[in-house]
This record gives structure tokens, sequence and C-alpha cells, in this order.
């Protein structure tokens, strides 16, 4: 994974500037005929046939999941820069976003006489920069370690130390966010188990508490039962007369309430008894009188 973030993952300039030396060699060594201006469409060609490549290259990186259009010119359009396109980063975005064919026009027409000698080359040793990065993403995308191993033997030097370097400092990355993560989490659970440590510690501890609490209590218990035996055990065996004095007394005390009830119970129920002798004779003599009425009635109706 680090070696295949290290090619067409964030910054494709780095690849280029290990050949940029190359490139500013092979200038300086063009004879006289070729530095003969260069015409428009010559560059054109050169550039349209470059984007082809690269537009291939992003592609069968797998890195259109990632990159769009706007991006993947943009980024061809840092190639540039790099190698010495006066160009500006709004000027970039810019002309990404309109038409290819308009773009072209506007950077051959940016182009220096000596950018424009050393176009070619540059393209060239990009298109070889970018294909040996993709075949070693490819590879490593399908864990096929023997074509990896295949490729950066066979190809050129230079770009197999960067790739090796380029991965180093991606693996070194990984790593190291890795390691944020896990001091991250070290940090909160470390937390979270001395506190659940705590709670377990005071729990038994809690435990322990309540169980000799529990032993107390029934020590407690037994003991006050053990004594209330004896006590009674006492009274009994030795105190007969003051169990009988006990039993008489509380006989007494008995008798006295029976006989204090007694006398309210037959008082109040001769009351109740008289009160409803009386009531009985007053319906008695309402009865009779309503029965007088009625026969007296009787009898006028009879007369008449």
């Amino acid at each position: 994974a680090p070696l295949a973030q290290a090619f067409l993952g964030s910054d494709p300039i780095s690849s280029y500037r290990v050949f940029q030396a190359r490139a500013k060699g092979a200038v300086a060594a063009m004879t006289l005929e070729d530095e003969e201006q260069i015409d428009d469409m010559t560059i054109s060609l050169q550039m349209q046939q470059f984007l082809d490549e690269w537009h291939f290259r992003v592609l069968n990186a797998n890195m259109a999941a990632s990159w769009n259009r706007t991006q993947t010119l943009v980024a061809a359009m840092d190639l540039f820069e790099a190698h010495g396109l006066p160009i500006s980063a709004e000027e970039k975005w810019e002309l990404a976003s309109g038409d290819e064919d308009e773009m072209v026009e506007v950077l051959v027409g940016k182009m220096s006489p000596a950018l424009r000698r050393s176009f070619e080359h540059f393209a060239l040793q990009l298109q070889l920069i970018v294909s040996t990065a993709t075949r070693v993403r490819a590879a490593l995308e399908e864990s096929d370690t023997k074509e990896v191993a295949r490729i950066v033997e066979e190809g050129d030097k230079g770009i197999t130390q960067h790739i090796l370097k380029q991965t180093v400092i991606e693996a070194a990355s990984q790593v190291g966010e890795k390691k944020d993560i896990k001091d991250t989490w070290s940090k909160n659970m470390g937390k979270r188990v001395e506190r659940l440590a705590n709670l377990s510690i005071n729990t038994k501890s809690s435990q322990e508490q309540l169980e000799r609490i529990k032993i107390a209590s029934e020590q407690f218990s037994k003991s006050q039962n053990d004594k209330s035996t004896k006590f009674l055990a006492t009274m009994f065996a030795g105190e007969d007369k003051n169990l009988l004095k006990t039993v008489v007394s509380g006989w007494f005390m008995w008798l006295q309430k029976h006989k204090s009830e007694k006398y309210l119970h037959d008082k109040y129920q001769k009351a109740i008894e008289d009160a409803k002798a009386r009531l009985f004779n007053l319906k008695s003599k309402r009865v009779e009188s309503v029965k007088q009425a009625l026969l007296h009635r009787a009898d006028a109706s009879g007369n008449a």
C-alpha cells in the first residue's frame, strides 16, 4: 500500500524531479541545428500525445476513482510548471475547466524557445516515470510481489531509487498515523480500565463489608435469642411464686376488666331495650290512630 500511494497519489512533481537534471543535461548537449525554432503545431502534437498518455496512465492506475478530469489536467500542468512553464494556479484551474484544445493552444503560446526544444525529451522522461509507476501500482494492487520485484530490477535505476525512497517515506507516514491512533486509544482506554479497576476494588471491598455485617447481625440475633431463652428458663425453673403471682395478677386484671365491661354492657343493653319498647308502643299507637281514622271515614261514607 505505501508503494502504491507513492506515485500518482498526491504530488506527481516529485516523480518528475528525479529526471529534471537529466533533461537539463540533454538540452545543454544539443547542437546548433537543434536550436532552430520549433513551430506551434509540432509542440501542440507533442503535448497532446503526452496528455493522451497521461490520461491513459491515470485510468490504468485506478487514480480516476479519486481524481476527476480537472484535477488530472491540473496535475499535468503542475509538471509543466516544474519544467519551467510560467503559469499561475488560477490559470491552471481555469484552463483545466475549459476545452482541452484551447488549453493546449494557451500552454504552447506560453512556452519559451528553450522550453520548446526540451519538451520532447521532457515528455519522454515523464512517460517513462509514469509508466513504471503505474506498472508498480497495478502489481501491488494485485498483490503480485514477483512482478513488483521484476519491474524494480528491470526499470531505470533513478526511477527505482525514487520508488524505494517514496515507499519508505509513505510507510513511515502510515506508521506514524497508526502510532498516533494507537496513542489516542491507549490514553482513552487507560483511563477507562483504571476506572473499572477501581470500581472492581470498591465492589470487592463493599462485598467484604457486607459479609462482615451479615455475620455480626447473625451473631447478635443468636446472642439475643440465647439471652431470652436463658431468662425464661431461669424464671420458669426457680421462680414459681413469681409465676403464680404473675398469673393471678393477670387473671385479676382480666376479671376487673370483664366486670367493668359487663356493667357497661348491662346498663346500655337495658337502655336499648327500653328504647325499643317505647318505639314499639309509639308505632302501635300510630297504627291504631290511623286505623280509627279509616273506620270513622268509612262510617261517614256509609251514612251519606
